[in-house]
């Protein structure tokens, strides 16, 4: 019997600006905080792009929208503050 795979693409919500923003800003980290943010980020960005939001172009009210989400999804409080 063959094995067959499935190419799945994947679709990157970030720009290439936004993706260096990103880069830029884990690259002053380390370690287990660089994991945090990273962790953090993933699905803050994808809320971005499913809410049609370019990262750069977040406000403080878009992180208080957002931040109930991530009390929903089990993160800390003091992560979400």
């Amino acid at each position: 019997m063959a094995a067959t795979s499935t190419l799945v693409r994947y679709q990157d919500p970030l720009d290439v600006r936004e993706r260096g923003a990103v880069a830029g800003f884990l690259a002053g980290y380390a370690g287990n905080t660089r994991v945090s943010y990273t962790t953090d980020l993933r699905p803050f960005a994808a809320w971005c792009a499913d809410n049609r939001l370019r990262l750069l172009e977040v406000r403080r009210a878009h992180l208080e929208i957002f931040a109930p989400t991530m009390e929903q999804d089990g993160r800390m409080r003091s992560t979400v503050a």
